[in-house]
């Protein structure tokens, strides 16, 4: 097959992962063949295998190129000087991404497949963890550093990341007025609040027990 030109390569390249993420998201990475990635990408099989060498590389590659979209989107985020209206500005970023169409679907295929395949939480931790890990230190160590050690505030960081994804997650799992959920401006004001007592209290204690 001729070389196509490097524009054509990235559109084509764009429209497979668009659709594996799709119909991932809806039908599952298992029931997803390549003669149906083919069929809604409207290619030949062959001509899909010149794009890609199999499903997993197709499915790797479709987080590969969110991560790296999402971590483009994170080193522009701009901390305030106060602490918590940037862990609020933080908190209402991650929302307003995790609504748009293509994040839910990412948001349900990670989901479902690190269990089985633990491949796709090491490249999250190799290609998005590092620079998350990176903009949530550059948030708090203005303001935590003296106070604590490094673990420490990428422990209390990761429990506030994972209720935002537990939050959104049950947004998309749940109708409008079926759950039991706060309203999302309280949800991150409770969330902030929280962080904030916790490492207030932190700030009392002995630097040994932190």
């Amino acid at each position: 097959m001729r070389r196509a030109d490097p524009a054509h390569h990235r559109r084509q390249t764009a429209k497979i992962l668009d659709n594996a993420r799709r119909l991932f998201a809806e039908h599952g990475y298992d029931r997803v063949s390549m003669d149906r990635l083919a069929a809604a990408c409207r290619l030949t099989k062959p001509a899909l295998y010149y794009y890609f060498p199999g499903k997993r590389a197709v499915l790797l590659a479709t987080l590969h190129a969110y991560w790296t979209a999402q971590a483009a989107l994170l080193a522009s985020f701009r901390p305030a000087t106060d602490l918590g209206k940037t862990l609020r500005s933080f908190a209402q970023l991650v929302l307003r991404q995790s609504r748009h169409p293509q994040n839910r679907d990412i948001i349900r295929i990670v989901m479902a497949e690190p269990g089985r395949r633990p491949e796709v939480a090491a490249a999250f931790f190799r290609v998005f963890g590092p620079s998350l890990e990176r903009q949530l230190l550059g948030i708090v160590q203005p303001h935590l550093g003296r106070r604590y050690s490094r673990p420490m505030m990428l422990a209390l960081l990761h429990q506030f990341v994972g209720s935002l994804a537990h939050y959104s997650l049950m947004q998309q799992l749940f109708r409008a007025g079926q759950s039991h959920l706060p309203e999302e401006r309280t949800y991150v004001s409770l969330l902030v609040n929280g962080f904030l007592q916790r490492t207030a209290a932190g700030a009392r204690r002995p630097r040994g027990q932190r």
